[in-house]
Protein backbone atom coordinates (compact mmCIF):
# COMPACT_ATOMS: atom_id res chain seq x y z
CA UNK A 1 0.00 0.00 0.00
CA UNK A 2 1.50 3.59 -0.27
CA UNK A 3 2.43 5.56 2.11
CA UNK A 4 0.56 8.71 0.84
CA UNK A 5 -2.84 6.55 1.57
CA UNK A 6 -2.66 6.98 4.55
CA UNK A 7 -2.29 11.13 5.42
CA UNK A 8 -4.86 11.36 2.70
CA UNK A 9 -7.56 9.04 3.81
CA UNK A 10 -6.74 10.23 7.75
CA UNK A 11 -7.37 14.03 6.10
CA UNK A 12 -10.36 13.04 4.68
CA UNK A 13 -11.52 11.05 8.05
CA UNK A 14 -10.70 13.84 10.35
CA UNK A 15 -12.72 16.61 7.99
CA UNK A 16 -15.95 14.90 8.58
CA UNK A 17 -14.85 14.70 12.19
CA UNK A 18 -16.07 17.26 14.59
CA UNK A 19 -12.28 18.92 17.12
CA UNK A 20 -12.47 19.81 20.28
CA UNK A 21 -10.96 22.76 21.19
CA UNK A 22 -7.50 21.67 23.70
CA UNK A 23 -5.40 24.27 25.45
CA UNK A 24 -1.91 23.51 27.69
CA UNK A 25 -1.54 20.53 25.95
CA UNK A 26 0.51 17.56 27.35
CA UNK A 27 1.72 14.60 26.06
CA UNK A 28 -1.14 15.02 23.45
CA UNK A 29 -3.98 14.87 26.10
CA UNK A 30 -5.17 17.91 27.62
CA UNK A 31 -8.10 18.44 30.39
CA UNK A 32 -10.60 19.89 27.75
CA UNK A 33 -10.15 17.02 25.28
CA UNK A 34 -12.71 14.43 24.81
CA UNK A 35 -12.67 10.65 23.70
CA UNK A 36 -13.58 11.31 20.13
CA UNK A 37 -11.12 14.35 19.57
CA UNK A 38 -8.61 11.65 21.37
CA UNK A 39 -9.58 9.18 18.66
CA UNK A 40 -8.87 11.74 15.89
CA UNK A 41 -5.35 13.17 17.54
CA UNK A 42 -4.15 9.13 17.58
CA UNK A 43 -5.38 8.58 14.38
CA UNK A 44 -3.47 10.98 12.89
CA UNK A 45 -0.55 10.38 15.20
CA UNK A 46 -0.39 6.93 13.58
CA UNK A 47 -0.84 7.98 9.99
CA UNK A 48 2.16 10.24 10.71
CA UNK A 49 4.31 7.58 12.08
CA UNK A 50 3.27 5.23 9.34
CA UNK A 51 4.51 7.50 6.64
CA UNK A 52 7.43 7.34 8.67
CA UNK A 53 7.39 4.18 8.42
CA UNK A 54 8.42 3.81 12.24
CA UNK A 55 5.96 0.74 13.17
CA UNK A 56 6.23 0.08 16.52
CA UNK A 57 4.89 4.04 17.15
CA UNK A 58 2.18 3.65 14.45
CA UNK A 59 0.65 0.87 16.52
CA UNK A 60 0.99 1.87 19.61
CA UNK A 61 -1.07 4.87 18.31
CA UNK A 62 -3.80 3.07 16.84
CA UNK A 63 -4.10 0.77 19.98
CA UNK A 64 -4.38 4.01 21.67
CA UNK A 65 -6.69 5.29 19.22
CA UNK A 66 -8.90 1.94 19.27
CA UNK A 67 -8.65 2.74 23.28
CA UNK A 68 -10.62 6.00 22.92
CA UNK A 69 -13.11 4.62 20.38
CA UNK A 70 -14.76 2.96 23.09
CA UNK A 71 -15.19 5.82 25.04
CA UNK A 72 -16.20 7.94 22.05
CA UNK A 73 -20.00 8.13 21.82
CA UNK A 74 -20.21 9.18 18.20
CA UNK A 75 -21.14 6.71 16.32
CA UNK A 76 -20.31 8.32 13.04
CA UNK A 77 -16.13 8.89 13.79
CA UNK A 78 -16.38 5.16 15.58
CA UNK A 79 -17.02 3.74 12.09
CA UNK A 80 -14.71 6.21 10.06
CA UNK A 81 -11.34 6.18 12.39
CA UNK A 82 -12.03 2.30 13.58
CA UNK A 83 -11.76 1.08 10.24
CA UNK A 84 -8.41 3.43 9.34
CA UNK A 85 -7.24 2.54 12.92
CA UNK A 86 -7.74 -1.57 12.09
CA UNK A 87 -6.61 -1.13 8.59
CA UNK A 88 -3.10 0.95 10.39
CA UNK A 89 -2.88 -2.05 13.35
CA UNK A 90 -3.17 -4.63 10.33
CA UNK A 91 -0.59 -3.02 8.57
CA UNK A 92 1.64 -2.31 11.46
CA UNK A 93 1.42 -6.02 13.38
CA UNK A 94 2.35 -7.22 9.29
CA UNK A 95 5.67 -5.13 9.46
CA UNK A 96 6.32 -5.83 13.17
CA UNK A 97 5.77 -9.53 12.29
CA UNK A 98 3.35 -10.05 15.46
CA UNK A 99 -0.29 -9.91 16.05
CA UNK A 100 -2.92 -11.30 14.23
CA UNK A 101 -3.19 -8.57 10.87
CA UNK A 102 -5.23 -11.12 8.71
CA UNK A 103 -8.21 -10.92 11.38
CA UNK A 104 -7.50 -7.40 12.05
CA UNK A 105 -7.54 -6.36 8.36
CA UNK A 106 -10.69 -8.63 7.85
CA UNK A 107 -12.02 -6.32 10.73
CA UNK A 108 -10.90 -3.20 9.20
CA UNK A 109 -12.89 -4.26 5.33
CA UNK A 110 -16.04 -4.87 7.40
CA UNK A 111 -15.75 -1.21 8.87
CA UNK A 112 -14.73 0.26 5.97
CA UNK A 113 -17.41 -1.45 3.82
CA UNK A 114 -20.24 -0.02 6.75
CA UNK A 115 -18.74 3.67 6.14
CA UNK A 116 -19.38 3.64 2.55
CA UNK A 117 -22.89 2.40 3.15
CA UNK A 118 -23.98 4.57 6.40
CA UNK A 119 -26.89 6.68 5.45
CA UNK A 120 -25.10 9.76 6.43
CA UNK A 121 -21.79 8.75 4.32
CA UNK A 122 -23.77 7.18 1.39
CA UNK A 123 -22.76 8.94 -1.68
CA UNK A 124 -20.48 11.64 -0.16
CA UNK A 125 -16.49 12.24 -0.02
CA UNK A 126 -16.54 10.26 3.28
CA UNK A 127 -18.27 7.70 1.62
CA UNK A 128 -15.98 7.29 -1.77
CA UNK A 129 -12.43 7.90 0.70
CA UNK A 130 -14.07 4.53 2.79
CA UNK A 131 -14.43 3.08 -0.66
CA UNK A 132 -11.19 3.96 -1.92
CA UNK A 133 -9.55 2.78 1.07
CA UNK A 134 -11.45 -0.49 1.18
CA UNK A 135 -10.38 -1.62 -2.23
CA UNK A 136 -6.74 -0.76 -1.64
CA UNK A 137 -7.02 -2.92 1.78
CA UNK A 138 -8.59 -5.61 -0.45
CA UNK A 139 -5.33 -5.60 -2.68
CA UNK A 140 -2.84 -5.31 0.48
CA UNK A 141 -4.49 -8.68 1.44
CA UNK A 142 -4.24 -10.21 -1.44
CA UNK A 143 -0.61 -9.59 -1.57
CA UNK A 144 0.01 -10.93 1.73
CA UNK A 145 -1.97 -13.93 1.09
CA UNK A 146 0.11 -14.58 -2.12
CA UNK A 147 3.01 -14.19 0.17
CA UNK A 148 4.34 -10.97 -1.39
Amino acid sequence: MKQFLWSLTVTAVLSGCVTTAASHERNGVTATSSPCSLVQKRLSQASDYMDKGENQRAYDSTVSGLYYVTLCDDDDVNVQAKGLLMLTKAVSERKLSSGDSITDMNEALTLLEECQTRPGFYGTHVGAECETLQESAIKLKTQWEMGE
